[in-house]
């Protein structure tokens, strides 16, 4: 028994996967934008919000502490001190080497 003979067009399977992965760049990099710009102001807003409840909450009622303790959080979480530098390199390096790979993918073969 022998297995039949399959033509696959390979010019417009590696079409599909670069054009695959565009899109997935492309959402990354909306994921990230959002993660930087409006997920910050959001937070902020939330906070905003959080110490004013705060204010209201007389230091007596049982859920003033746990405001207190989600407003420490967030503070601590928006202004705390930056990531140590080796993280900060990893984050760079991460869609840096991800970018470099597509590029050598996408360019035409030698």
């Amino acid at each position: 028994m022998t297995l039949p003979k399959i033509n696959l067009d390979w010019d417009l399977i590696t079409t599909w996967g670069r054009t695959v992965a565009a899109l997935v760049g492309i959402a990354i990099a909306g994921y990230k934008a959002y993660k930087l710009g409006v997920r910050g102001i959001e937070s902020r807003v939330v906070l905003r919000r959080d110490v004013e409840l705060l204010k209201m909450l007389p230091s007596t009622d049982p859920g003033h502490d746990l405001v207190k303790a989600h407003v420490d959080r967030q503070i601590q979480k928006l202004y705390g001190p930056p990531s140590p530098p080796l993280q900060r390199r990893l984050a760079f390096l991460n869609p840096t080497v991800a970018y470099l790979l597509l590029v050598r993918w996408w360019s035409p073969a030698s």
